[in-house]
């Protein structure tokens, strides 16, 4: 992103930018390459490699004209490429667009929750629809990292409340000192009351199949 971000900032916009394109040093930095391929997306007729389609961005089909939210695209291949092993759309999907103007889809199950508003809008057919800069997708991205960091660590949170009340009420009655621990762990952990609540009755379904097995 922070490499896009600066290319688009003097005006330089990727001629092909595919996965090939992005390589990893031996100092774990990534670098951008290319810039002016051989292979550049606005020679359709002379890419050898069917691959290369999978980024093309739908405008180009159309011989307009490569933009920075043409690179937006071909990031947003690559991003969902990222999170689930394959390109969004086959090939077959990309003929269908063209050739037809059917619509493109790709698989939402495959990916993290909340991360397909953010791809839909890279993906997008029209370029005025995706995102304006590629700084603004790098800022999203990191709100969605952080959001989903958080959403993690409170899970962990909700957990442990439930196995200190698992322990509390082992012997099927808590005490006052139990009581106090308890609201003082729901305090530090942030559990809320219905999370309080809905734990309890995890907990006690599972303190009466432990009774009963």
């Amino acid at each position: 992103v922070n490499g896009l971000h600066q290319a688009h900032v003097n005006g330089i916009v990727h001629h092909a930018l595919t996965p090939e394109h992005i390589l990893l040093t031996r100092q774990c930095t990534l670098k951008i390459i290319a810039f002016r391929a051989p292979d550049s997306f606005m020679r359709l007729q002379k890419i050898n490699e069917p691959y290369q389609y999978f980024y093309i961005p739908p405008e180009l089909f159309q011989r307009k004209e490569l933009t920075v939210a043409s690179n937006i695209y071909s990031f947003g291949v690559i991003l969902y490429e990222m999170f689930t092993g394959k390109p969004p759309f086959s090939l077959k999907q990309i003929k269908a667009s063209v050739e037809q103007n059917e619509a493109l889809c790709y698989d939402k199950s495959l990916l993290p929750p909340g991360i397909d508003s953010i791809l839909r809008r890279c993906l997008a057919v029209s370029p005025k629809e995706r995102y304006t800069s590629i700084r603004t997708i790098g800022e999203v991205l990191i709100r969605w990292y952080e959001q989903r960091k958080q959403a993690k660590t409170h899970g962990e949170n909700v957990k442990t409340y439930k196995d200190f009340l698992l322990m509390a009420w082992a012997d099927g009655k808590i005490t006052e000192e139990e009581a106090s621990f308890l609201s003082y762990k729901r305090k530090e952990l942030n559990i809320t009351d219905s999370e309080a609540q809905e734990a309890e009755v995890e907990v006690k379904q599972e303190l009466e199949q432990l009774l009963n097995a």
